[in-house]
């Protein structure tokens, strides 16, 4: 025997190029076939079925269902009708809505049907719609920079906002690091400010999803690292990874208090926690202000801050991007929404809720500001702890409709798709 081709059979057996399977697969999107899956067949069946046909009229040709083929597409892109396995074309469906249709009531009766397999308006294939949350700063008045002073005030900063803040880089100690956030905070927030932390739980919940959709862009593995240690990684790709901030926080909250600096440990939502902590603050100090850049913290503190505190929030600059500083008073006597705020934001995307396609911040700011007495009779019923789903619903579909312009006399959504 050749030894080249006793070779080549050798290799060719104990290291086959594809996996054995039994059952077909696309080698481009991974997707498996079932049992019924025959499209490697479509020559034969259609051969076969061809020559069927041989000596009939048209007129009494019938096609068997056995002999139909199902492509790989039936897997993941079909539905059960009558027993019976029909692969959903969108492309057909598309030809034949537009064929058969004959007035537009007759396109609302085809979109009775759900064929999607998720809300195109709200998701799409990564998951929930996002927003950039950030542009509803620019709804809000500001205040000048000299009207605070942070090293008198009680600053309360965000400590997720704080870790990205400032910066380090590979080969310092974690003790250089530690020493570092706390000379940031003494200089910009003095010793007075208190700095709240996360708790980065293991709790599945829609924003500890979306955590982790940040940072899938920047990854890194679990690090075991003590304060003598050198960081070996970059801060961002350490960052990303929730277990090694929830090792570092302890090493800072350490380090801060022996400075004088009070720390805190958030137990459920941060956000919330973070305000709730200033208005705390406000009832026993003059000037209070909560530092961070999330735009959450704001929306939050609007909607809780009561009428006759005036507590101050401070979005940080960023190169020549100068610091924006608000006040609590000032938004709740300007912003004609403020009522209504944490409907707005909600509705135009946050970190638990999809933003709506293709409407962006600034389109739902005009449309509270423009419909303001519709949009409290909706807020009234969203923010009633003791409304029902029934009363929720049609209250939903009514925000819907105000968003996407409907005409005062449609209450239907599907019918104004």
């Amino acid at each position: 025997m050749n030894k080249t081709d006793s070779r080549f059979m050798n290799d060719s057996s104990t290291i086959p190029p594809f996996t054995e399977l039994p059952s077909l697969m696309s080698l481009s999107t991974g997707v498996i076939g079932n049992s019924k899956t025959n499209s490697y067949q479509a020559l034969e069946i259609g051969t076969r079925t061809m020559k069927s046909f041989i000596g009939s009229n048209f007129g009494n040709i019938k096609q068997s269902k056995k002999n139909v083929v199902l492509p790989l597409a039936s897997v993941s892109s079909a539905i059960q009708m009558n027993n019976e396995t029909v692969v959903v074309d969108p492309l057909i469906i598309f030809q034949r809505t537009t064929i058969t249709k004959k007035n537009d009531g007759d396109v609302a009766d085809f979109l009775k049907y759900e064929l999607s397999p998720f809300p195109l308006a709200l998701f799409n294939e990564g998951g929930m719609r996002k927003s950039r949350k950030s542009s509803l700063y620019d709804a809000f008045p500001e205040e000048s920079s000299a009207i605070i002073d942070f090293k008198s005030s009680i600053n309360v900063v965000d400590g997720g906002f704080l870790l990205h803040r400032v910066k380090w880089n590979v080969g310092c100690k974690f003790s250089s690091i530690c020493d570092q956030y706390v000379s940031y905070l003494i200089k910009h927030y003095g010793e007075k400010c208190i700095v709240i932390f996360d708790g980065y739980g293991e709790a599945n919940n829609t924003k500890l999803a979306e955590q982790r959709r940040r940072g899938t862009t920047k990854m890194s593995v679990d690090i075991n690292f003590e304060e003598t240690m050198t960081v070996t990684v970059q801060q961002e790709h350490f960052l990303a990874n929730g277990r090694n901030k929830t090792r570092l926080i302890p090493l800072l909250r350490q380090k801060m208090s022996s400075n004088g600096i009070e720390t805190r440990d958030a137990k459920g939502d941060a956000d919330t926690y973070i305000v709730r902590c200033g208005l705390e603050k406000a009832t026993s100090h003059p000037t209070v202000a909560i530092i961070g850049e999330d735009v959450d913290l704001i929306v939050i503190l609007i909607a809780l801050a009561p009428a006759e505190s005036d507590i101050y929030f401070m979005e940080p600059g960023k190169g020549k991007v100068e610091a924006k500083i608000f006040s609590t008073r000032k938004l709740q006597q300007e912003l004609s929404f403020a009522q209504t705020i944490l409907l707005l934001h909600a509705f135009s995307g946050c970190d638990t809720t999809s933003a709506i396609y293709r409407k962006s911040k600034a389109s739902t700011v005009n449309l509270f500001k423009n419909q303001l007495s519709q949009m409290k009779n909706i807020a009234d019923i969203f923010y009633n702890p003791s409304s029902t789903s029934d009363a929720i619903s049609p209250a939903g579909e009514k925000m819907f409709l105000a968003i996407y312009k409907a005409p005062a006399n449609e209450y239907n959504l599907n019918n104004h798709r």
